[in-house]
């Protein structure tokens, strides 16, 4: 039967401890409180306190030692959470920057301009370019656009952050030209694209913004991989451009979510 440690215990397992430095023969208290000591000790009570005392302090230490365990794993969990977060939200912004670019491109290629000869019922032939073909591509620009901007608003990356705030500018610079090819900026820097008026546009003017060097569309690219070069550096080890010290690599982050 285990016993109890209390203060009366502790008053028996205590009290008979010398006050003094006489010897086991001694005189007075000394020596009758030795003697009482010896007696606990040959029945075995000694022994019985003095294991419930040390129980108590290895279960006092273990309960304690549980607790820093338990405290560490919480916040190593949580540390884990928010790095997945954040892997997650570098994915994302990588992903949405990489079709940008390749919508952007596919606008600056010239040959999405070219002349396309036809011929009527009467046997007129006439030589235009495809508008279904250029507003296909420009309205694959506006949705993968927008989806960056959507991106990009869940993460602290300031270079990321940086670049889509220059795409607003760029587009706000050129709102009257875009407008008049039917895209226009939302308050919340969206854009938005109308079929019949952007087909009605001059298309030497659609290529002069969006298939220049240098244009509007060039410049959305080139920002676009900013941002997408900025997404997956980070977590790369060593300081980010935000001053936090990350110790993953992109690569096994992006592999892991």
């Amino acid at each position: 039967m285990a016993v109890s440690w209390d203060s009366n215990s502790m008053s028996t397992l205590f009290s008979s401890l010398p006050s003094s430095n006489k010897g086991f023969f001694g005189t007075g208290s000394s020596s009758t409180n030795m003697l009482s000591d010896y007696y606990s000790i040959k029945n075995g009570s000694y022994g019985k306190l003095m294991k419930a005392y040390y129980s108590q302090q290895t279960e006092s230490i273990k309960s304690s030692t549980k607790t820093d365990k338990t405290d560490t794993t919480d916040k190593t969990n949580k540390n884990a959470s928010a790095t997945t977060t954040a892997a997650t939200v570098a994915k994302d912004v990588k992903s949405a920057a990489d079709t940008l670019k390749t919508s952007a491109d596919a606008m600056l290629d010239s040959k999405l301009y070219d002349k396309v000869e036809s011929t009527d019922d009467k046997g007129n032939k006439t030589s235009a370019v495809d508008t279904d073909k250029v507003f296909k591509a420009a309205s694959d620009f506006v949705d993968s656009y927008n989806n960056m901007i959507d991106k990009a608003s869940k993460s602290d990356n300031r270079t990321v952050q940086s670049n889509v705030s220059s795409m607003n500018n760029y587009s706000r610079v050129n709102s009257k030209a875009l407008s008049e090819m039917g895209i226009t900026i939302g308050s919340d820097n969206k854009l938005s694209i109308d079929e019949d008026k952007f087909k009605k546009a001059d298309m030497n003017d659609v290529q002069s913004m969006f298939g220049a060097r240098g244009g509007f569309g060039y410049q959305v690219s080139a920002l676009a991989t900013s941002a997408s070069f900025a997404a997956s550096n980070s977590f790369t080890t060593g300081y980010n451009n935000t001053g936090t010290w990350n110790s993953a690599s992109a690569s096994s982050f992006f592999d892991a979510v």
